[in-house]
């Protein structure tokens, strides 16, 4: 991102980090992008997004990333960290304050190896008003949290930014 393509004008975004990216760093960043309709997170930069994203939304007039309509979370386990800052306890807080109630558009999430409870895809449901998408055996990068079919030794070092830019043409 740069003055060329400033971070305003980004309709989609992938970050993928397996170093935690905290809700201080996602807070000042997330009411710069007005124009993000996709937003994929992966690995460690979950935890610190749903936090903020709970944090800076205080009600459906003020949500950041108002014009959100797809939201995938990859290789994120729901009951980490434990305690208050719990992944589904911060999500389902912050989309709860989405929309107004008259608005129309959904916002569709996708849940790919994520380590996810029933219980916790059910609350999601409910809050979204619809159907949540799960697929994949979780796999959640070293959070320490035990689940059956993710272990330290399968973690791989993935770092990575990809963003997509609205009025952007690369045509030349």
């Amino acid at each position: 991102v740069t003055q060329a393509f400033p971070v305003e004008t980004l309709t989609s975004l992938f970050v993928s980090s397996k170093y935690t990216v905290h809700a201080d760093d996602w807070s000042p960043l997330l009411s710069r992008l007005l124009c993000v309709e996709a937003l994929e997170l992966r690995g460690h930069s979950v935890y610190g997004f749903a936090q903020a994203l709970n944090q800076e939304s205080t009600g459906p007039l003020s949500h950041p990333l108002s014009r959100l309509t797809k939201l995938v979370i990859k290789n994120a386990h729901f009951n980490h960290p434990l305690g208050e800052q719990e992944l589904a306890a911060n999500l389902s807080a912050a989309l709860s304050k989405w929309r107004p109630e008259d608005t129309k558009v959904a916002l569709a999430l996708t849940l790919i190896g994520c380590y996810v409870t029933q219980y916790q895809i059910e609350a999601l449901d409910a809050t979204l008003m619809g159907p949540t998408t799960v697929s994949g055996s979780p796999w959640t990068w070293g959070t320490r949290v035990s689940h059956e079919t993710a272990t330290e030794s399968s973690i791989h070092e993935i770092i990575g930014v990809g963003i997509t830019f609205d009025d952007y043409d690369d045509s030349d």
